[in-house]
């Protein structure tokens, strides 16, 4: 089996996979990302230490120097990916000769609700920029779009516009740094690539924090962090996942307008809705009861050819018998794997692994059609 990790959290990703790997009797090689490969190699060298030789092994180097032999030998059983989707086409691509199973994490472009009666002290303003912000906004279950009710819209801005402007860009070990920079000129160039589009399709772009005064840092990939108010639906920084340090604003004045639209994605990978507890008896003590999202999974269909093999039909994840941890396969029916009843009081995540989900509220509008 092959795990490639990626450079953001590789030693995060490589203990959800690895383990299972190991004790389900597999021999492994795991080949760390290119620019950030240090971590990933000496975890694997001190496990590997305890193992009998050749059961896990780690393999640095390019993509396009050892990625073929990695994923295509006709001794790899599995390829287990966790990147970008150009990546991931790419190894399928070449699992696909072999007939290789796959099982694909590719990012998500995220969506966040904020209802009309959602309780926004410091304390939840400082949880929803932490989910947006944390690691530079380089993580694949950040808050990518922020839909907001529109009679709260200001309220969320000037929050969030509060905590931007105490922004301190700089070296990752310096005590008063609270943003470090993004992880190569390649993602910093294609961020603001983003929100200069906006700027210029007429968005209004709020950027905060200066660079860092120290001069041997003034080639690194640092960019002020951003909110972009009131894009349109199509514009590339709402539509494309940033994994950078922008966030589009965007208002609501239903709940099924924003439904619909953090639905409409290519993979939404985590959900998180912001909103007050509503009446009704699922509460404690028959107080007030959570909002309720249910994560859909798409309808999957059969392979040709392959006994047993099914492919979800615009699956972000897609392979021969892959899974999430017994998830349902029946469309509409939610997943085992998270709790079917998610409290919308703060900020609530529903993953699926890197498969394209939808929400549904079934209980979303509760508490307004008990009053």
């Amino acid at each position: 089996m092959t795990i490639i990790v990626p450079f953001n959290w590789p030693l995060a990703i490589l203990a959800a996979s690895l383990p299972q790997a190991l004790i389900a009797g597999n021999t492994v090689i795991v080949k760390p990302p290119p620019s950030a490969p240090l971590a990933t190699t000496r975890v694997v060298q001190r496990v590997a230490a305890k193992l009998p030789p050749g059961v896990l092994n780690v393999v640095t180097g390019e993509d396009a120097e050892i990625g073929g032999a990695l994923v295509s030998d006709a001794r790899v059983a599995k390829v287990c990916f966790t990147g970008s989707p150009a990546g991931g086409r790419r190894i399928m691509a070449m699992a696909a000769e072999t007939l290789t199973r796959v099982a694909l994490e590719l990012g998500g472009n995220d969506p966040a609700l904020v209802l009309d009666d959602a309780v926004l002290d410091d304390a939840a303003l400082d949880r929803m920029f932490g989910g947006v912000y944390d690691s530079t906004g380089q993580i694949c279950m950040a808050v990518k779009r922020l839909y907001v009710h529109r009679s709260r819209y200001d309220e969320v801005v000037d929050g969030l516009a509060a905590r931007l402007a105490r922004t301190v860009l700089g070296h990752g070990l310096d005590a008063a740094t609270t943003m470090g920079p993004l992880h190569t000129a390649r993602q910093r160039d294609f961020v603001a690539g983003l929100v200069d589009q906006a700027r210029a399709a007429g968005a209004e772009v709020r950027e905060f924090g200066t660079g860092p005064d120290d001069a041997r840092l003034a080639e690194g990939h640092f960019l002020r962090p951003s909110l972009v108010l009131a894009p349109p639906a199509d514009a590339p920084v709402v539509a494309e996942e940033q994994f950078g340090p922008t966030l589009p604003v965007i208002p609501f004045d239903t709940d099924e307008e924003a439904l619909a639209a953090a639905n409409d994605t290519w993979s939404g990978l985590c959900s998180s809705v912001f909103g007050a507890a509503g009446p009704g008896p699922g509460g404690p003590a028959g107080g007030p009861a959570p909002h309720r999202l249910h994560v859909r999974r798409l309808p999957r269909r059969r392979v040709p050819g392959r006994a047993g093999a099914v492919r979800r039909v615009r699956g972000q994840r897609d392979g021969p018998g892959d899974g999430c941890r017994g998830a349902a396969r029946v469309p509409g029916h939610p997943l085992r794997g998270v709790p079917r009843q998610l409290t919308a009081v703060a900020s609530v995540s529903a993953c699926c692994c890197g498969t394209r989900s939808t929400i549904t509220a079934t209980r979303l509008s509760a508490h307004r059609n008990a009053r």
